[in-house]
């Protein structure tokens, strides 16, 4: 969805220089941000960066695929009402499950729990944010070779393992 949410139009070397426009954009952005303490998120300045970078090469709201956009609010939106209801849901479920239970036999099971989680958040943090970057690496190799869109090429390999590499290290 990301790398065809936009269209940078049919001239590859143009596009190519605007994505890595867009790239740089956000790149500047985080860091400007991170200088001032602003809290920021680097899938938000993604989409706005590509979405810029398209209007700008269309002069207009042209560069901008409405059908794909529209699944990247609903995730976005989605996202955040059910990890919200779910967190709510689990915090209640171990309240009521928990009440009678003494805090310090409890304690070894929960300061395991609490790591587990820590370290499944973290997994599915890197995958998610993982999955955005593999699609703009995508589309940045379809425009190095001529290719005006990323539809219907493949994820190589080699770039998933790069990109879980970068992420893992980072």
């Amino acid at each position: 969805t990301i790398s065809d949410m936009v269209d940078f139009g049919s001239n590859t070397q143009e596009a190519l220089i605007a994505l890595c426009a867009a790239l740089f954009s956000i790149v500047v952005y985080s860091t400007v941000a991170a200088r001032f303490g602003i809290p920021t998120s680097e899938s938000h300045s993604l989409i706005a960066g590509l979405s810029g970078a398209a209007i700008a090469m269309h002069n207009g709201l042209g560069g901008i695929n409405m059908d794909e956009w529209v699944k990247v609010l609903y995730g976005l939106v989605m996202s955040l009402l059910l990890g919200f209801a779910i967190g709510w849901l689990l915090c209640k479920l171990l309240t009521i499950v928990c009440a009678a239970m003494d805090r310090r036999k409890t304690n070894r099971f929960f300061k395991a729990a609490q790591i587990f989680g820590a370290a499944a958040m973290s997994f599915m943090h890197g995958a998610q944010d993982g999955q955005k970057f593999m699609g703009v690496l995508l589309l940045v190799i379809c425009l190095s070779n001529g290719r005006e869109n990323a539809s219907g090429v493949g994820m190589p390999v080699w770039l998933l393992l790069l990109c879980s590499l970068v992420i893992g290290i980072g």
